[in-house]
């Protein structure tokens, strides 16, 4: 669907008028109109032909303006719209051109992700020193979900219990409004369950002050270095497995701790800093989509166009986070390794997913779109059709049969 197509669709359009208007004009006894243009050859045109005959055509009347919706019936706009829903854009050099700037910066920004992450927290460290942020922390004060004991301390404590999981949101309330702190620990002999209570405040009695409390909290705490552990991650670290374990302990707190920097896996470096690179990629390849479309409103066509060079773009992303965590991994030792865990571009792998679905979805939809095959619409072609012009010359026939045919008309003419 390029725009000499559409030229030609257009130009089809005027010259049936053309012909519909001379028939009308011939019928009403007025014999003075133009002649229309005739065929150069006895054979049927190739298409380049009818382009040629079409842009001469056009430049002889003036025929400035495509106009489709004149070109085409509301049934025959149906039927197009069907048929260019059924049909794949292919890709151009500016697609490709597209696909890899927008690749080399998502895939920069990841191999960089240590150096992006550092300035989103050095930011952050800034939004921690206002008021705000400081009557915040202020209020999780004394919150049994912040017990350190033997087994829950450190710098790592935020993952060795349930209280700073945002997956576990239920157990953090249920803490606080009991004023009891409820971790799980492993030890020599085995698992161990501990409650502690009566150091922590007892003033919280109700869900709504507990939540208020705890959002307070964790939001304190999302702005310094070591950040939120990730969904879920307190869960790992409670299970029955001393690698995975080790794995989770060692990716949360990062290789860099015992320098004061933090360069772990967390909810801040997991989502907003590797979060950065995929926003990026998709402004990009969003912003070519619609400069070459030359709109706004977006067809199916052109929507799985995007959906395709987007997949495209992130793949590259995604294969840069996965093979900077295989360098680390291989480059660290001992319990370090599992830190390189911490370069996974999760918002890449989740967009990843998502696009491939929607490729997948696409590539489905053209298949059932119910529009015409070129072999059907030849086949169309070929087949006789009640139409208009076949009408009249059925009245003319019958008319000459009389002899009432009108001066000029017969069925040789």
């Amino acid at each position: 669907m390029d725009e000499q197509f559409r030229r030609n669709l257009d130009s089809q359009s005027h010259r049936l008028d053309d012909i519909e208007s001379t028939l009308d004009a011939l019928l009403a006894g007025h014999y003075d109109v133009a002649s229309l243009p005739s065929a150069k050859s006895p054979v049927p045109q190739t298409y380049p032909e009818i382009t040629t005959d079409n842009e001469q055509l056009r430049l002889t009347r003036g025929w400035l303006d495509v106009d489709l919706d004149a070109a085409l019936t509301v049934e025959h706009r149906v039927l197009f719209d069907r048929w260019r829903a059924g049909t794949r854009i292919t890709w151009g050099t500016e697609d490709l051109a597209a696909v890899a700037v927008a690749g080399l910066i998502g895939a920069s920004a990841t191999w960089l992700d240590h150096r992006v992450d550092r300035a989103v927290l050095g930011r952050f460290t800034e939004l921690s020193k206002t008021k705000v942020f400081q009557r915040w922390d202020r209020a999780g004060k004394r919150l049994p979900i912040d017990y350190m004991g033997p087994g829950f301390g450190g710098k790592a404590h935020r993952v060795r219990s349930a209280g700073h999981d945002l997956f576990r949101i239920f157990e953090s309330t249920g803490q606080i409004i009991d004023a009891e702190f409820r971790g799980t620990r492993w030890a020599d002999h085995g698992k161990e369950t501990v409650a502690v209570s009566g150091a922590f405040r007892g003033d919280i009695d109700t869900v709504a002050d507990a939540l208020s409390a705890l959002f307070q909290h964790l939001a304190a705490d999302f702005v310094t270095p070591m950040g939120l552990p990730m969904p879920g991650m307190s869960l790992l670290f409670e299970a029955d497995n001393r690698e995975l374990r080790k794995l989770v302990h060692q990716a949360y707190l990062g290789t860099e701790h015992d320098k004061g920097r933090n360069n772990g896996l967390n909810l801040r470096s997991a989502l907003i800093s590797a979060g950065l690179p995929v926003i990026a990629t998709d402004v990009l390849i969003r912003l070519h989509i619609h400069a070459r479309s030359g709109t706004t409103e977006l067809d199916a066509a052109q929507r799985a166009l995007r959906d395709e060079l987007l997949l495209a773009a992130h793949s590259i992303t995604t294969a840069a986070s996965i093979g900077k965590t295989v360098a680390r991994a291989l480059c660290l030792e001992g319990d370090k390794k599992y830190a390189a865990v911490r370069h996974i571009n999760v918002p890449a792998l989740l967009r990843l997913a998502w696009l491939s679905a929607s490729v997948v979805h696409n590539a489905r939809s053209r298949t059932g779109t119910g529009a015409a095959s070129w072999e059907e619409l030849l086949e169309e072609l070929n087949r006789p059709q009640s139409l208009s012009t076949a009408a009249l010359l059925v009245e003319i026939a019958e008319q000459d049969a009389k002899g009432l045919h009108r001066p000029g008309w017969s069925m040789k003419a």
